[in-house]
C-alpha cells in the first residue's frame, strides 16, 4: 500500500463538500426523528405510576423503535448516503486526473486506497447520523436493559436470533448493528468503482448502489427471503429476521462486485 495514495485519497473522501452533506442529511433524519417521535412521549416517565416501565434509550433511538418516517428514509437511502461522499471519484479520476496519480505509483496502489477510501467514506456517512441520535437520546431517556414483557423492545421478540444479545448487553447488540451497517454501506459504495468501469454518466455511476439495493430489495420481497434482503438486514429492530449467513454472505457479494472487476 502506498501511504501517499491512501492519505491522499482519504483527505479527498473525508474533507469535501459532499461528505457534509452526506451527514448533515443523515442528523436531519435523525434528530428530527427523535424530536418529532420520542420526545413528545418523554412526560410519561414522570408519572407516578409504578407499573409503568419507562421510555428507555434502548427503545427509543432510530434504528431501534417503531417504524417511522425518518427510519424508513434512513435505512431506505443508506446506499445514496454512503455514495454522496465520494463514491463517483474515480469516474471522474479517469477523466485526466488519474494520469497525474499514476506517476506517484501503480495501477493497483491507487485502486487499493480509492476502494479503501470510498468504503470508509460511505460507512462514516451512514453511522455517524446514527451516534448522534444515540447521544441525543441518551441525554433525556434511562439507559434500561430491555424488558420483553413490556413489549416496548421490538429487537427482544423470539425470532431474532440476536435477541438475547439484545437483552443482556443492548449497547453492544447497538454497537454490532453500527458496524454491520458501516461495513454494508461502505461496500454498496464501492461499487460505484466497478459502475465506473462500464456506466458513461456521473449521475448513473453515483445512483447504481441505490439501483442495485431496491433491485435486491424487491427481488428479496417477491421471492419472499427478505432475512437476505439488505435493507432487513440494516435494520436492528429485525422485524423480518436476518440469518447470520445472510450477515456474512451478503458483504461477500458486495466486496466481490466491488474489487474484482477492478483487478483486470
Amino acid at each position: 500500500m502506498n501511504n501517499v495514495f491512501l492519505k491522499l485519497e482519504l483527505k479527498r473522501a473525508f474533507c469535501n463538500f459532499y461528505f457534509a452533506a452526506a451527514v448533515l442529511i443523515g442528523c436531519v433524519l435523525t434528530i428530527s426523528d427523535f424530536y418529532q417521535n420520542i420526545y413528545p412521549s418523554l412526560w410519561m416517565n414522570y408519572m407516578p405510576v409504578i407499573k409503568e416501565f419507562p421510555i428507555s434509550l434502548y427503545s427509543s433511538t432510530i434504528g431501534l423503535h417503531a417504524q417511522s418516517l425518518q427510519q424508513n428514509l434512513l435505512f431506505l437511502m443508506a446506499p445514496l448516503l454512503g455514495a454522496l461522499p465520494f463514491a463517483d471519484s474515480y469516474y471522474t479520476d479517469k477523466r485526466g486526473y488519474i494520469k497525474q496519480l499514476y506517476s506517484r505509483g501503480t495501477r493497483k496502489q491507487y485502486l487499493s486506497a480509492k476502494c479503501i477510501a470510498v468504503f470508509l467514506s460511505g460507512g462514516t456517512a451512514f453511522v455517524l447520523p446514527q451516534i448522534a441520535n444515540l447521544l441525543l437520546a441518551a441525554m433525556y431517556l434511562p439507559a434500561l436493559r430491555p424488558e420483553p414483557s413490556t413489549k416496548m423492545f421490538a429487537p427482544a421478540r423470539d425470532t431474532n436470533p440476536l435477541a438475547g444479545l439484545y437483552i443482556e448487553h443492548p449497547l453492544l447488540y447497538l454497537a454490532l448493528y453500527l458496524i454491520i451497517g458501516f461495513i454494508i454501506v461502505g461496500l454498496f459504495a464501492n461499487i460505484s468503482n466497478t459502475a465506473a468501469l462500464f456506466l458513461k454518466s456521473r449521475l448513473a455511476v453515483m445512483l447504481f448502489p441505490f439501483i442495485l439495493y431496491m433491485i435486491m430489495y424487491i427481488f428479496c420481497s417477491l421471492l419472499r427471503i427478505n432475512g437476505y434482503n439488505p435493507y432487513d438486514i440494516l435494520l436492528p429492530t429485525q422485524l423480518t429476521p436476518s440469518s447470520v449467513a445472510a450477515q456474512i454472505l451478503i458483504p461477500v457479494i458486495l466486496a466481490a462486485g466491488g474489487i474484482l472487476p477492478l483487478s483486470f
